[in-house]
């Protein structure tokens, strides 16, 4: 998607840019900050869990091919860019209502993960994501022009794939799980020692 594609909205969206310590120290438009290598920004993202048929399950969602970044493929519940004024659960709390239609506050912080990753089209990601966790077992209701749809899968055929390139069996959750059906910054979350170490604990807690 190209400069002159993009809604006024979307050019008009702001985000927090921060140094390595997470300290607020300026703000640029959605655009700049993920152009090229990408701006340092604070950033929110949220996994929901449920348990069903005895299964441990996994929200993911399909993005909108009107995204500017990772268009049409698949990843993590929801994630948000934190806006000047707001902290990062008011942003993760207000992307699960716009995206999902989904009304949740009772979720659990976790760590901050920093990464960079190239996401193609001259954009990358580069940001402190601090990552919030909860269970769910409500309706989803999502925004046609944020995500094309939403599904819950196994989680640990989810931790297979994007792990070990293991396809599943379920011939569903097949149709997904595909090379190149997942937003760059998946593999990167999921392979991160701090992140999963403190999902576990959170799932085994609960």
């Amino acid at each position: 998607m190209t400069r002159s594609q993009l809604s006024p909205q979307l050019l008009a969206r702001r985000v927090v840019l921060v140094n390595e310590q997470d300290e607020e120290i300026g703000s640029a438009s959605l655009i700049e900050a993920h152009q090229k290598k990408g701006l340092l920004h604070r950033a929110s993202s949220v996994f929901l869990f449920r348990k069903k048929n005895g299964k441990l399950e996994f929200l993911i969602q399909q993005r909108s091919p009107q995204k500017v970044l990772a268009a049409n493929l698949w990843a993590n519940t929801v994630c948000g860019n934190v806006t000047p004024k707001e902290d990062c659960k008011h942003c993760i709390t207000r992307r699960l209502r716009e995206e999902l239609g989904i009304e949740k506050s009772d979720l659990t912080k976790l760590v901050k993960y920093r990464y960079q990753v190239d996401c193609g089209g001259g954009f990358a990601e580069n940001e402190i994501d601090q990552i919030f966790v909860g269970w769910y077992d409500g309706s989803i209701n999502p925004d046609t022009s944020e995500v094309i749809q939403a599904k819950w899968v196994d989680w640990q055929s989810f931790l297979a794939f994007i792990q070990k390139g293991t396809i599943p069996t379920d011939k569903n959750e097949k149709l997904i799980f595909q090379q190149d059906n997942f937003a760059p910054w998946i593999k990167l979350m999921f392979n991160e020692p701090q992140v999963l170490e403190s999902l576990e604990k959170f799932i085994k807690q609960s």
